[in-house]
């Protein structure tokens, strides 16, 4: 993909406690994501509610990565450490507040509030770690990806454990107090110390411009504005803007729908729960691969390449059976593929751009696509299942979308090897 500048990593010891940073944070974000599935129960008798407008209100944590840009520009006017203790301390106190609302609406805007905040977190300590990893940045970000796993296992049930013991409130306040770890994660950011930051850049920029007659700056000012809208400074980001799309539309769509799917196809709820932990664990160890075959530098786009490949296939052989040891097979196929895919984000925010400087504007693109596909892929997939009353159709659309992600990147990769190619022979 496209070269990017300041290509060797930092030697600051500190890049250890960043990755550690970086990994709470995640563990605090799946955590907390996954502790609202124990609380929706009493969320709906608390508010004399039904179950699609309290699991709406629960995902709107999720679909608050949309504000992403907000915390990119937040980002420009404080340090990262700032932004990062900020969006925990909103995060914590939001959740905490959970149970003094006295409405679903009150409810909806604290649990939004979380969200953002957890936002300002997960991206603060992801432009830390992209600048001590410049050149690493793809392998070290998944390996904190392991943060969100540990917390899905870990937190639901320590939530669950204080519902029971000491009631909602409790449980709110448990919850908020290990949503406190992303301050202490925040505390520790810091940019290294043996790589020039973004702030000397800019300043030496400046003296460039200043040097240069008014007529030629103001011009210069002009065209920087209409250039630092990242998809026009990098063209390879608006390329692969429907991949990223598609590759999460599918993801969380299919992590919805995959228990939904087996139970109309006939099978027992109670098996049928099985196939979330065959693909959770399926995921876990395509994770460590991923991470085995990024250590002995293959190429991670052609890993999404293969792995998108893979899916779409196990997708589109769908209607080939029903039964409960097939559709196992299929899960844990699914689950070792489109966990790879998921990390399309950071790779692709990290490849398709050719200034390092780019990479939190690009990082924030990318989670806004991220969770417009949430909502849609839910959406659209419930749509097709209420208009064709078949689970199959269902998967078979995750198929098609993602040959046509598949085809996206290839277009992409080629495209970056035939301009290198044209840039060696010159």
């Amino acid at each position: 993909m496209a070269p990017t500048k300041h290509l060797n990593d930092s030697q600051d010891p500190w890049r250890y406690a960043i990755v550690l940073s970086k990994f709470l944070v995640l563990f605090v974000d799946g955590g907390m994501a996954k502790s609202f599935g124990v609380l929706i129960p009493e969320m709906v008798d608390r508010y004399d509610s039904d179950y699609k407008t309290i699991a709406f209100i629960c995902s709107l944590h999720s679909l608050m990565f949309m504000t992403a840009p907000i915390a990119n520009v937040l980002l420009k006017v404080m340090t990262s450490r700032t932004l990062g203790m900020l969006g925990g301390l909103l995060a914590s106190i939001s959740i905490m507040c959970a149970p003094l609302a006295n409405s679903v609406f009150e409810l909806g805007i604290l649990i939004s509030l979380t969200g953002f905040g957890i936002v300002m977190a997960v991206f603060s300590t992801l432009v830390t770690l992209a600048r001590f990893f410049p050149k690493s940045f793809i392998f070290s970000n998944s390996l904190t990806q392991f943060g969100i796993i540990c917390g899905v296992f870990t937190v639901p049930i320590i939530v669950e454990r204080s519902l029971e013991a000491y009631g909602y409130d409790g449980a709110c306040l448990i919850l908020g107090g290990i949503s406190f770890h992303a301050v202490v994660s925040a505390m520790i950011l810091r940019p290294p110390k043996d790589l020039p930051s973004s702030t000397e850049e800019n300043t030496q920029l400046m003296d460039t411009h200043s040097s240069g007659d008014s007529h030629s700056t103001i011009e210069n000012e002009k065209h920087q504005g209409v250039k630092s809208f990242i998809l026009v400074e990098e063209p390879l980001c608006t390329l692969v803007v429907p991949a990223v799309f598609l590759a999460n539309y599918v993801f969380y769509a299919w992590l919805l729908f995959l228990v939904p799917h087996a139970e109309g196809l006939g099978i027992d709820p109670s098996r049928a729960v099985l196939l979330s932990s065959i693909a959770g664990i399926a995921g876990t160890f395509g994770s460590i691969v991923f991470l085995v075959l990024l250590h002995f530098n293959y190429d991670s786009t052609i890993i999404i390449i293969f792995c998108c490949l893979v899916s779409t296939i196990s997708f589109l052989l769908d209607t080939l059976s029903s039964t409960f040891i097939f559709l196992a097979v299929m899960a844990g196929v699914q689950g070792l593929a489109l966990f790879v895919v998921r990390t399309i984000s950071s790779v692709m925010a990290k490849l398709a751009v050719r200034d390092a400087q780019n990479i939190p504007s690009a990082l924030s693109l990318f989670f806004f696509l991220e969770a417009v596909g949430v909502g849609a892929g839910d959406t659209i997939s419930g749509h097709i299942y209420d208009v064709t009353s078949s689970m199959h159709a269902v998967f078979i659309s995750y198929g098609i979308a993602l040959v046509v992600a598949m085809v996206n990147l290839i277009i992409s990769a080629i495209l970056v090897c035939y301009k290198a190619s044209v840039k060696s022979d010159s």
